[in-house]
Parts: structure tokens; sequence; C-alpha cells
């Protein structure tokens, strides 16, 4: 597996730059320690002294040794690069090296070098099947890193502990990474996570490329009354945090209208339809409107149908009478059935 790091040293105290500079060198290494050890693939750009990349490297072959490293640089291909990266390899006796080049700035702008750095970045993030991140410029190219990294729904193990983009990644996906690393999650506050990161990105990647591959991130259609929008909201929020794609009816259309096509096409593009039953929408059109389609779609076992019953109103549709249906009737019960029946599905599709 290929695996790209990305990151570096947040320091706001000048105080404490050195103590937080040697916990950096100490995790970086001991992340490369933990990528060599599950032979994978490392993905590095910078050859410099001050870049993570050398920390990473270093962990590699203090494991292992040079010779069997599988390791990829992207790097801006200009004469004093290349020359340093050259001097590396052959100070750490490195055999297996792919050295990917990129074109150099045409100019010394110090904003034209980052630019040609960042496109470097961006390629072996775009090569890699996974990426850790550690620190990293809040305001800088690391998070928008990340960002590209979440929006191309890659595998991402962001390690908080030292704050920065890494931090807000981890703050981003945290439902995330919590439905998929279980009673391990607790472990990526502490930066012994990094002895074992290559097997947390591996974790990742393979629920990634499940989810790829069997279809198992399903998309949810929210159908609710207006008086009970707080409850949707609630169930809308729950799915969202674990990045699925969601779509609710957010018009009011009065009784008889047709239902408009933009939500038709929804109902029809979603793998679950969520009813939240209340006494509202046993007494709204609309609402039955939207349930009649899904019943349609649930009959020729093409939607899941999550009947989610928040008051003690009977199911009054005569399709929906002998379907299974949930109390959920507190803000705790209506959370806990979502995330179990959540589960299920996943692990069905998976």
């Amino acid at each position: 597996m290929k695996i790209f790091v990305i990151g570096g040293l947040v320091v706001h105290n000048t105080d404490i730059v050195s103590p937080q500079s040697d916990i950096f060198k100490r995790v970086c290494t001991q992340i490369g320690s933990s990528l060599v050890s599950g032979q994978h693939t490392i993905l590095l750009c910078s050859p410099f002294e001050d870049a993570a990349d050398i920390h990473i490297l270093r962990g590699a072959v203090a494991t292992q040794g040079g010779h069997d490293i599988r390791i990829e640089f992207h790097f801006v291909d200009s004469p004093d690069v290349y020359q340093r990266l050259s001097k590396l390899i052959f100070e750490l006796k490195l055999s297996n090296v792919s050295r990917i080049p990129h074109p150099p700035p045409r100019t010394t702008d110090a904003q034209a070098l980052r630019y040609a750095w960042l496109f470097c970045q961006l390629s072996a993030l775009e090569s890699s099947h996974a990426t850790i991140a550690l620190g990293g410029n809040p305001d800088g190219a690391s998070n928008m890193l990340l960002l590209l990294a979440e929006g191309k729904r890659k595998a991402v193990l962001p390690l908080p502990f030292m704050g920065g983009a890494a931090k807000q990644a981890f703050d981003r996906c945290r439902y995330e990474l919590e439905d998929r690393l279980g009673s391990r999650f607790s472990e990526l506050q502490d930066e012994s996570v990094a002895k074992n990161a290559g097997e947390f990105a591996v974790i990742l990647a393979d629920a990634k490329t499940t989810s790829t591959v069997h279809g198992s991130s399903p998309s949810f259609f929210i159908s609710y009354a207006r008086e009970r929008q707080a409850d949707a909201d609630h169930v809308e929020i729950l799915l969202r945090r674990r990045k699925l794609r969601v779509f609710r009816d957010e018009s009011d259309f009065g009784a008889g209208h047709i239902i408009p096509n933009a939500i038709r096409e929804a109902i029809f593009g979603a793998d679950v339809f969520i009813a939240i039953w209340s006494a509202e929408y046993a007494c709204s059109p609309w609402c039955f409107d939207e349930l009649e389609l899904a019943l349609d779609r649930h009959a020729e076992g093409v939607l899941d149908l999550w009947l989610l019953r928040i008051d003690k109103t009977r199911l009054v549709p005569l399709r929906a009478r002998d379907l299974i249906y949930y109390d959920c009737e507190t803000r705790n019960s209506l959370e806990g059935k979502v995330l179990e029946l959540l589960g299920r599905i996943i692990d069905k599709r998976e």
C-alpha cells in the first residue's frame, strides 16, 4: 500500500519549540518505522532537514536498513533539490527509490516555489492509498491537502495530539473515524499511536475501498413534518458527521400538489428512506405522498425503509402497518436507533 505523510511542527510559543520539536521528530521516526514494518511504500516530497519527511525516512531506515525500503519521492526538479535528494539516497544507502520529478518554478519568487512544492504534494496525495497527517499549518498547504483528500474520499489518518491542520481534520472526521476504528479510536489521542500508524491507515483504506466497490456508503432521504424539524435536524447531523449523503425536503407544498421532481428524484436516488413518524406526519398529505412513493420503491426491493416513531401515533398507511417500526420517543433513543440501523446497513453492504 502507498502511504503519504504530510504535516509539520506547529508551535505558537517559542519557549516550547525544542520540546515540541523533539516530540515531533520522535513521532515521525515511529511512523516511518511502522510503515516500513508493514512493507508499505512511503510517499515523500522533501529531502531537506527541516521537513517531517526526513524523520519519517530515518525511522524507516533504522528499522530495516535501506535495501528493501520502497520510497516514492515526488520532488521539484531543480538542481539544488535533485542534488540534495541524490545525496540523501547515497547517505542512507537506499536502493529502491522511485524518483518522480515535477516542474520547477520559472522564477525565484517565494510564492512560485510554494506552488511548485504544492504540486508535488498533490501528486503524492493522488498516488497514495492513504494519508497520515501530523501537525501542519492550519492556514497552509497541509490543511488544503487534507480538505482535498476528504473531498476525494481518500483514507486519511489525522493524528490530533500535536494540533494544527491534523487536529482540524480529526475534528471534522471524528465520527467517521470512531465508526471505523471502534474501541481503538481513543488511541489516536496519544502519541504512542505512531507505532501503529501503518496498521490504522490500512484499516481506513480498506474501509474506503469497501465503500467504493460494494456501495457501503448509502444515501438517505429524510421525510418529516414541519413541526418536527428539530428531530430531522438531529438525524441529519448524525448522518452528515459520518460523511454520508443526505437529502431532505425543505420546501412547503400544499395538499393535493404533485411531488416536486427534485424530491421524486431524490427518493428514487436514495438507498434509505427515513420517515420520522409522528401525529403531525400522520396529518400531512404531502408526507403521505413521499411515504407512498417510498413504499413503492421498498416493495420493489430497491429502498430500505426506516420508520422512526417519535410519539405514540399508530401507523396509519395500510401498506406500512405490517412493517417494522422503531419507537424513538426520546432524543437518546432516536440517536441510538439511527446508529444501530446505520451499522446494520453498512455491515450488510460490506
